[in-house]
């Protein structure tokens, strides 16, 4: 029988994405009237003034990230999703490397993240409530792993690893 789970989590938008946004914006305005006031360029100002908007529409969709976690017999896929059109594979690995997974609580775990080397965030809000950790080896370095499995995807691992996986608080 083969397990299998998957879950889509959609990054919030903080104060530093509308900042963006909005440096986005007013760049865009202030590059259009730059080019607008060049003699000689006004015969080409709607293509200009729309090549500027597409590439604004473009920067600020970039914004817009989600996090598939792929769980499938033992192996654990976690990809970033940028606008819907650009997919990177963040995390790949069997889940038997991992040392611990538990809830997110550094105090209480102190001991598994000491040596990290890399820390892979992906996570809607690091106040969010059901951000799950695991640490382990992968590609030879020590990682940890910020994600927001769901109950099935729990379960799955849970009986894969009963004695790594740490349910609840």
């Amino acid at each position: 029988m083969e397990a299998f789970t998957e879950k889509i989590v959609t990054k919030e938008k903080t104060g530093k994405d509308q900042m963006f946004k909005w440096g986005i914006i007013i760049s865009g305005v202030l590059l259009s009237l730059v080019l607008l006031s060049i003699p000689g360029v006004q015969q080409f100002a709607p293509f200009l003034v729309a090549g500027i908007g597409f590439g604004a529409y473009y920067l600020m969709k970039s914004r817009n990230i989600e996090f598939e976690y792929t769980y499938t017999n033992g192996e654990l896929d976690i990809d970033i999703i940028i606008a819907r059109r650009k997919r990177k594979r963040a995390f790949s690995g069997s889940c038997k490397d991992f040392e611990i997974m538990a809830k997110y609580d550094i105090d209480k775990h102190e001991q598994y993240v000491k040596g990290i080397s890399k820390t892979i965030v992906t996570v809607s809000s690091l106040s969010s409530p059901d951000i799950y950790f695991a640490t382990g080896n992968n590609k030879g370095q020590k990682v940890m792993i910020l994600f927001e499995p769901g109950e099935k995807m729990l379960g799955l691992m849970k009986g894969f690893i009963p004695k790594k996986v740490f349910i609840g608080n």
